[in-house]
């Protein structure tokens, strides 16, 4: 299992937020 902690985790929250906003909006 990976481990999304420090700059590495926030980089993957915000790729999955772009994500999320292009199908959503």
């Amino acid at each position: 299992a990976k481990n999304y902690g420090g700059a590495e985790g926030a980089g993957f929250v915000r790729d999955a937020l772009k994500i999320y906003a292009a199908e959503n909006l």
